[in-house]
C-alpha cells in the first residue's frame, strides 16, 4: 500500500507540473492563433507592439587586455526610446526604424567608456568631441537566428527608472554556443547624415509600461521565432 501511495503521489506531482507548464505557456493575442502565418504575426507586432517598446541591446564577449595579458569579458548595453516601426521584411529577417530615436541609457564595464559601441552618441568623443545627437536608428533582427529568452519580468521598481526605461521587460538571445552578435543597430547623427555609429549584440530586449502588452508581445514574438526555427 505504501508503494502504491508513493507511486500515486509521484503521478499527481507530474500531472500538477504539466498543468503548471500549460498554464504558464504564453497566450497569443486574440487576433492570432497557432495557424497564423509569419506575415500575420509580424503585421500584428508592428501595429500593436514595436512602436511602444523601449528596445535594448546587450553584448558581452572575450577581450584580451594587452596590459595584463589575460582574457576577460567585455560587457555593454544600450536602451533606445520607443517609436520603432517595421520598414522591411525579408523572409525571417526584420528591419525596424525610428526617426526620432534617443539613447535613454548606456553602460559598459570597459575601463574607458569611450571605447563602447555608439560612445559618441552617449558620452562624446575620446578627444573631447561634442556628443552627437541621434536622429534615426535602423535595427536588424534575424528571427531565424534567435532563441526564446526571458519571459516578461519587472526589471525595476524605481519609479523614475520605470518612467524612462519602462517596467515590463522581455529578453531574447541569439541561438548557438558561439557568439556572432546577430542583432545590429545603426544610428545616424542630426549634425551630419554621414556621421554614423553601429552596435552589434547577442541579446535583444523589449520593455513596455504595461504588463499585459508585454505578455502579448512576448507570446506573438515567440511564435514568430518558432515559425522561423521550423523552416
Amino acid at each position: 500500500m505504501k508503494t502504491i501511495a508513493l507511486l500515486l503521489a509521484g503521478f499527481l506531482s507530474i500531472l500538477s507540473a504539466g498543468t503548471t507548464l500549460a498554464q504558464s505557456k504564453p497566450k497569443l493575442p486574440p487576433q492570432l492563433n497557432k495557424g497564423s502565418s509569419l506575415s500575420e504575426i509580424v503585421d500584428w507586432l508592428d501595429k500593436n507592439s514595436f512602436s511602444h517598446a523601449r528596445i535594448g541591446l546587450e553584448s558581452d564577449g572575450p577581450n584580451l587586455d594587452p596590459m595584463e595579458s589575460m582574457m576577460f569579458t567585455i560587457s555593454e548595453g544600450l536602451v533606445f526610446s520607443s517609436g520603432f516601426r517595421l520598414v522591411k521584411v525579408d523572409g525571417c529577417r526584420l528591419t525596424l526604424r525610428n526617426d526620432e530615436v534617443k539613447v535613454l541609457s548606456g553602460w559598459t564595464n570597459r575601463t574607458d567608456s569611450n571605447e563602447m559601441s555608439l560612445a559618441n552618441f552617449v558620452w562624446g568623443g575620446k578627444k573631447g568631441e561634442k556628443k552627437l545627437t541621434p536622429h534615426s536608428a535602423v535595427l536588424f533582427i534575424p528571427l531565424d537566428k534567435m532563441r526564446y529568452g526571458k519571459k516578461p519580468y519587472q526589471h525595476t521598481k524605481n519609479l523614475e527608472q520605470a518612467k524612462l526605461l519602462g517596467t515590463w521587460r522581455t529578453k531574447f538571445k541569439e541561438k548557438g554556443f558561439f557568439k556572432r552578435f546577430v542583432f545590429q543597430m545603426e544610428i545616424t547623427a542630426v549634425e551630419d547624415p554621414e556621421l554614423k555609429g553601429k552596435m552589434k549584440a547577442g541579446t535583444l530586449t523589449f520593455t513596455f509600461d504595461d504588463k499585459a502588452m508585454s505578455e502579448q508581445f512576448n507570446a506573438a514574438f515567440r511564435q514568430a521565432i518558432k515559425f522561423c526555427s521550423s523552416k
